[in-house]
């Protein structure tokens, strides 16, 4: 199941589930195997009525004094198997990472709009489509595998997670 010491992923885990909506944590501990491929599971399914089901991968971090830009490293397993995992499911359903940061400093919580607390601790979340943020990665470190938006682009492309949980427009078919 989902790492319930990691108190991110708990954290985000209260956060859907307060807004009545179905979070499935996902086995972590095995691979799933397609091919010859092995696959990094999500952290979280998320159903959201009028959308789909959002494949969530939680990426904690803390924020480390105000004014300092927002941490977003990712390694190439976690979007090469979010991106493979989006292809399995429906229309409507996305892959995304959702950035939790913890803010030790409460002066840090004026600019967040998905700002919440869980167990004594405060928390801002933003989200990016992992095909959006695959568009605006550069490497961090190829000995590590990991890559990182430039903050800049990074906070112009992540949106509120509470973005996320709503309906997809109606397509109109008039012909």
């Amino acid at each position: 199941m989902a790492d319930r010491s990691n108190h991110y992923e708990r954290a985000f885990a209260d956060y859907v589930r307060a807004r009545r909506l179905s979070c499935l944590p996902v086995d972590e501990s095995r691979r799933a195997v397609f091919g010859d491929q092995t696959l990094k599971s999500p952290d979280y399914l998320v159903a959201v009525p009028g959308r789909g089901v959002l494949l969530v991968d939680v990426k904690g971090r803390r924020l480390k004094g105000r004014g300092i830009g927002l941490e977003n490293w990712v390694t190439i397993d976690d979007l090469a198997s979010l991106v493979r995992w989006r292809g399995l499911f429906p229309s409507g359903s996305a892959s995304v990472l959702a950035f939790v940061y913890w803010l030790p400093d409460a002066a840090e919580g004026e600019r967040w709009e998905n700002l919440f607390e869980f167990e004594g601790r405060r928390y801002g979340m933003l989200a990016i489509g992992a095909e959006d943020y695959v568009r605006i990665m550069r490497c961090r470190s190829a000995k590590w595998k990991t890559f990182a938006a430039p903050r800049e682009r990074f906070r112009g492309a992540a949106r509120p997670f509470t973005d996320w949980l709503a309906p997809l427009p109606e397509v109109s078919h008039a012909g």
